[in-house]
């Protein structure tokens, strides 16, 4: 019977766990997760001598490397660089680069410089 009861309560306690519905709890996860993605881009490109790129797609967020051609490529082979879809009712957008409206399909710059003005 004591082992039943223990059994239930440690299931119990990760259900409890695993339902998480405040809003504000998932938001500062993704805000955290979209942080550390942009600082791992950043330094990523100053270590690789490469220009890096992130752009906002309303429901999520995706990295871009600069090809040999000029031309913007997604990253796949970066696991925290891939394309990051947010949970329902969170959006991202970006609101201004260097003090001008972010045009909807825009992708902002990593330089390998690290000077990301635009």
């Amino acid at each position: 019977m004591l082992v039943v009861l223990v059994v239930v309560g440690i299931a119990a306690g990760l259900l409890f766990l695993n339902v998480d519905n405040d809003p504000r709890r998932s938001m500062q996860r993704e805000a955290k997760q979209l942080a550390g993605a942009l600082e791992h881009a950043a330094a990523l490109a100053q270590w690789r001598a490469e220009t890096l790129g992130v752009s906002a797609e309303g429901q999520g967020y995706r990295f871009w490397r600069r090809g040999d051609s000029n031309r913007w490529i997604p990253i796949g082979d970066d696991e925290v660089l891939i394309a990051h879809w947010l949970p329902a009712g969170l959006t991202v957008t970006p609101a201004s680069y260097a003090g001008t409206p972010v045009p909807p399909d825009a992708i902002l710059p990593f330089r390998a410089s690290g000077r990301n003005e635009p």
